[in-house]
């Protein structure tokens, strides 16, 4: 093994942020640049001259990966995307694959600047590499020099799901919610423009300058360049310490104030989006944590960033003597934060929802060090320039709860991309609040509906419908059509009537047979390779179902209103 040649010195931030920018316009490094302050700041690592790459297919296997990581020295770092995370998972999807699966390197040279200390370290084995880094750094400036980036569009995107066809997702959602496929789901959308003559290096520059945040990641594969400016980590594991910092809820501000922390902190759909989220990821660690270990500290934390205050839990952990960090991090993609849960019906419902192929979003970049010690990003807030049709495209969505309103989430989901959007000079959210929406409480009339509703959709074989409903209506002072399943009482004694209409459904619940046992799936990990399960169907009406509850009316700020250049 060949000794490693090391230079040490002492800069801040700043400074190793134009020595980045620097090495990817002159030596196409690729980086993982963190910032202070934020509860997700972790090691700035930039790589340069890749010496072995990993580039994913369908037959990639999680072993494969954990012998390119471990089985040589070095640091590997790239992206995993959110589309390797489908095969894992199981999730068909017949949309074409214009970005890769995945791709892993390892580097001639690593440099790596300590957020605390402000210590940087360049390390390789070829020592005049190491002279020839150390003297860039020595003559770096203090700063990255402000100019104009060439190539930006000039005008707005081309997106896949526009606001009316955003909002009949999220319409479309809620139905999905109340049929019980999903209890929450995250939607997105495509923004694209065309622009061949993009400085994309001077973008991702220029973007952390203006808009710092703790997982920025810059890689290069194939014609493709990804530009992510992520606040949110999936999984960090720290010498077996295991930590993961959902995000979940979301405030968008002109003007900061501590009353807006209690603003988000206090609304219940906000609340209900996180403490969803942070129990899915709860059980994706568990299996691979050491019994009693999995736990959540600082619940409902709020930070900002991007003119956004972001909500988010710690779920920490301790990984089991006989595992990796890789056994941990594909058990738990892709991330719950971006799917949903139950996060296999959540992907398939987003597969048949969203019209554009996710790539890279919602994947994750990632810096693996060795068998217990890794760091993770959930990859939002992320943009991919391809260098060879021209286009570059940027993402952005929102978590759909019960509560969730159309308009808001579209409004939201504007605000996340607002950075990327005012790249076309468009200004894509006015300077004014839109008013709070409020949705009433549940009604009982309502609650016997979607009480009805999962009835009808999820236990209710197809032959038998005639049958139940013959029994209902002798059971129940109201008559009821053998077809008709919705059961809507009589307008007399409307009140007794739903109560023993409500008490009949209990009962048959409880004592009906059915010639064809109930299934519920459950999900277990897929046999490798993993391209051999692309079978897997979108939910049915035999899916596993939970009831709709009532949650008390959002009373919460939200994002601005909505140019009406962007439709």
């Amino acid at each position: 093994m060949p000794k490693h040649s090391t230079f040490s010195a002492s800069i801040d931030q700043a400074r190793f942020d134009a020595f980045a920018g620097h090495l990817i316009h002159t030596m196409d490094a690729d980086c993982v640049l963190s910032a202070s302050g934020y509860p997700a700041q972790t090691e700035s690592v930039i790589g340069v001259a890749p010496v072995a790459e990993l580039h994913f297919t369908e037959a990639t296997t999680p072993d494969e990966v954990r012998r390119f990581c471990f089985n040589t020295p070095g640091i590997a770092m790239g992206f995993v995307s959110y589309t390797y995370g489908m095969l894992l998972r199981g999730v068909a999807s017949d949309k074409p694959r214009d970005f890769p699966l995945g791709h892993l390197k390892k580097y001639a040279a690593i440099i790596e600047h300590a957020p605390l200390s402000s210590e940087v370290h360049i390390s390789s084995a070829d020592s005049e590499l190491v002279q020839k880094l150390a003297t860039l750094l020595v003559e770096t400036p203090d700063t990255v020099p402000e100019s104009d980036i060439p190539g930006l569009p000039a005008g707005p995107p081309t997106a896949s799901l526009d606001g009316p066809a955003y909002r009949a997702g999220v319409s479309e959602t809620l139905e999905r919610i109340l049929s019980g496929y999903t209890y929450q789901l995250n939607l997105s959308t495509r923004l694209t423009w065309h622009c061949p003559d993009l400085d994309a290096p001077g973008l991702f520059m220029t973007l952390r300058t203006k808009h710092p945040a703790p997982f920025y990641a810059w890689f290069t594969s194939d014609s493709h360049q990804v530009i992510s400016t992520s606040p949110e980590r999936f999984i960090r594991v720290e010498d077996g310490a295991v930590l993961s910092q959902p995000i979940k809820g979301t405030l968008r501000f002109d003007d900061y104030s501590p009353e807006l922390e209690a603003e988000l902190t206090q609304s219940p759909k906000e609340s209900a989006e996180l403490s969803m989220i942070v129990d899915l990821i709860r059980n994706d660690i568990s299996a691979n944590c050491e019994y009693g270990s999995v736990h959540v500290d600082n619940h409902k934390s709020v930070f900002a960033v991007d003119n956004l205050l972001q909500m988010y839990s710690d779920v920490r952990g301790t990984l089991r003597a006989d595992r990796d960090c890789l056994d941990l991090f594909f058990d738990a993609f892709p991330g719950g934060s971006i799917t949903g849960c139950p996060k296999i019906s959540s992907m398939n419902i987003i597969e048949e929802l969203e019209p554009h192929s996710r790539g890279v979003y919602c994947g994750s970049c990632v810096v693996i060090r060795d068998a217990r010690t890794m760091d993770s990003s959930i990859a939002i807030r992320t943009a991919v320039h391809d260098t060879h049709s021209g286009m570059l495209a940027s993402f952005a969505g929102s978590g759909i709860v019960v509560d969730s309103d159309p308009t808001n989430e579209y409004l939201e989901t504007m605000a996340k991309a607002e950075k990327f959007l005012n790249l076309g000079h468009h200004d894509p959210l006015s300077q004014r609040h839109i008013q709070p929406r409020t949705r009433p409480a549940r009604s009982r009339r309502t609650r016997f509906s979607v009480w009805s509703r999962f009835f009808r959709n999820h236990l209710l074989q197809r032959q038998e419908k005639s049958a139940i409903c013959t029994r209902i209506s002798t059971a129940c002072s109201t008559p009821c059509a053998p077809t008709a399943l919705h059961m809507k009482p009589s307008t007399s004694n409307r009140s007794s009537s739903r109560c023993s209409t409500a008490t009949a459904l209990k009962v048959l619940l409880r004592e009906s047979t059915f010639s064809t046992p109930l299934k519920i799936p459950r999900h277990t990990p897929s046999s490798w390779p993993c391209h051999t399960n692309r079978s897997h169907t979108r939910p049915s009406g035999s899916a596993s179902a939970r009831t709709a509850t009532s949650r008390p009316s959002i009373q919460s700020r939200r994002p601005a209103t909505c140019s009406s250049t962007l439709p």
